[in-house]
């Protein structure tokens, strides 16, 4: 029996697919933490937000811990991954990604495209591909579903199906070898896959390709090698790390962080116990959230209950802006919060100019007392979130500087009064995400320039304003945007900001605000759900796209 090998390929991609018409210009629908656009020429810099509009040769830029979604008038998607700069070319359908990675997926029949990087160019032909440049000036894609097809310059082509992957090697004159590669474990742990608040449109096929994959393992038409993709080719060869030597070095970087996952930590005063706080390097990838951490404080439980935590500086000897990453408090179990808790960087002396870091408190349970207020007190970003349900009653949180993001990786967000707020510049959102469960939203506000809402199942929004409480802020959201299979909202008056639903079927339910049945795969109006306190229904906008979206627009009834 013949057996086929493949890899783990452990790298975070992108895919890219085009369109038949050009693709010179694309929307931002999503946006999370440091992304800006570039103009060339004048060499201005602004920070992207939700709705804006880049064209070539503007050039997308992403940071640290940092995506973004694009959406092109034809439907083509573009997902753009951390430390990644690209544009689009003026002439045709050409993609020019300088560093990192991006995720294409366009309809079927609407075309390909070319890929440029410094040293390599290709023409690339499939429905959802990645891309992913490598040091040496070349690039490696993979297919996620379908069928895919790389041209060279000369005519030399390669055709690829769904779990393969391919090195454009530098120069642009050969191909490295075609592999297979485990497309489940690449999927599940590709934030650019799974990271957004709306599910990518080909993965009922994807994941159809993961178990045609998974049955030829069983059929033992298909073989786990477990060795890792490297990011140099030939023609001939690919680099791999053997698994044995890699575990062997990656252990005995960890075994302290492992250690310290055993221990509880209680912090009761200011400061945080640094023998417990590791860099990324040293502890390992199944840690919750690791994918955005530097450095983190690891224990089997932790518990906060102290009123002021400073948070320690992180980053190079400069302390410059390009070392500044996100500091996590990480507890394998459970982390409790008994109060009110002001997070707050801590002065670098000397350096004025220091930027905090973002701030992640993750864990599989996360406990916080009834009517706690939690901030951070930084010109940066606040992560929370758990492995298992995320229960919050009178719960009042805020990210003073930057955006706020709460989720659940298993289980459903349920937040009962309160309110979360982001800071107030552009670009700041609030995001609320179940990936598997549901997301329940009852008596409280939200507070950011985007609002972001998304469950797997329902979503289920009554009684929520978008307004700081007691008046203490009128800033309202430029854009909201709620998805889940079914999506049920009653007593919201939405403000005068572009507003987009996605449900299953992608329509409004029947009977709205008058408390008809809720219809699953709808977007119900339960109850008086207005715009500006008009009846919410009048405001949609009657060209509703095919893609499960429909969208409130801020015009007159």
């Amino acid at each position: 029996m013949r057996t086929a090998h493949w890899v783990c390929w452990c790298v975070t991609s992108l895919s890219v697919a085009a369109s038949a018409a050009d693709l010179t210009e694309s929307r931002f629908t999503q946006v999370f933490n440091d992304v800006s656009v570039i103009t060339p020429g004048t060499q201005t810099t602004a920070k992207a937000l939700v709705n804006d509009l880049v064209r070539s040769p503007q050039l997308v830029r992403t940071g640290p811990a940092s995506r973004a979604e694009l959406l092109a008038q034809d439907q083509t998607l573009t997902r753009v991954g951390a430390n990644t700069l690209f544009s689009f070319d003026p002439r045709g359908r050409t993609i020019n990604l300088k560093q990192g990675s991006v995720l294409f997926h366009s309809p079927t029949g609407r075309g390909g495209g070319t890929i440029k990087t410094g040293g390599a160019s290709a023409a690339v032909l499939g429905t959802t591909l990645m891309i992913v440049a490598t040091p040496n000036g070349g690039f490696k894609g993979i297919v996620l579903e379908g069928k895919g097809k790389f041209t060279l310059p000369n005519g030399e082509s390669r055709n690829l199906k769904a779990g393969q992957l391919l090195f454009v090697l530098p120069g642009s004159r050969a191909f490295g070898p075609t592999l297979n590669i485990n497309l489940g474990k690449m999927v599940e742990g590709s934030g650019l896959v799974k990271g957004y608040t709306t599910e990518l449109a080909s993965m009922p096929k994807v994941q159809s390709a993961v178990s045609v994959q998974q049955g030829q393992i069983s059929a033992g038409k298909m073989q786990d090698t477990g060795l890792l993709v490297g990011n140099n080719a030939s023609k001939d060869t690919v680099t791999v790390i053997d698994p044995a030597t890699f575990y062997a070095a990656v252990m005995e970087n960890k075994t302290k962080a492992e250690k310290a996952l055993k221990n509880d930590v209680d912090i009761t005063g200011m400061t945080i116990p640094l023998d417990q706080v590791f860099p990324r390097s040293k502890f390992s990838k199944g840690i919750p959230w690791a994918d955005i951490l530097s450095y983190a404080l690891l224990a089997d439980d932790v518990t906060i209950a102290s009123g002021e935590t400073f948070i320690p500086p992180i980053g190079g000897r400069d302390f410059g802006d390009e070392e500044t990453g996100v500091f996590g408090i990480i507890a394998k179990d459970k982390l409790s919060i008994a109060g009110d808790v002001d997070f707050r960087p801590t002065p670098v002396a000397g350096h004025p100019g220091y930027t905090p870091p973002g701030l992640a408190l993750g864990a599989d349970r996360l406990d916080i007392a009834d009517g706690s207020t939690l901030r951070y007190l930084a010109p940066a970003s606040l992560w929370i979130g758990a492995g298992q349900d995320v229960r919050l009653t009178g719960v009042k949180i805020e990210a003073q500087g930057g955006s706020l993001s709460l989720q659940s990786i298993g289980g459903d967000v349920t937040l009962q009064g309160g309110w979360l707020a982001a800071g107030q510049q552009e670009g700041d959102s609030v995001t609320v995400a179940s990936r598997k469960g549901n997301v329940t939203l009852h008596d409280m506000a939200l507070v950011g320039r985007t609002v972001q809402v998304s469950g797997k199942k329902v979503v289920d929004v009554r009684n929520v304003t978008f307004t700081m409480p007691g008046g203490a802020s009128q800033l309202l959201p430029t854009s909201i945007a709620m998805q889940a299979d079914t999506l049920v909202l009653a007593n919201i008056d939405f403000p005068s900001s572009p507003v987009r639903l996605t449900s299953r079927v992608g329509a409004l339910a029947d009977n709205p605000n008058t408390r008809a049945p809720i219809m699953n795969g709808y977007v119900n109006f339960y109850e008086n759900v207005t715009v500006n306190h008009h009846a919410a229904q009048d405001y949609i906008r009657s060209d509703a796209n095919p893609t499960g979206n429909i969208r409130i627009m801020p015009l007159q009834p």
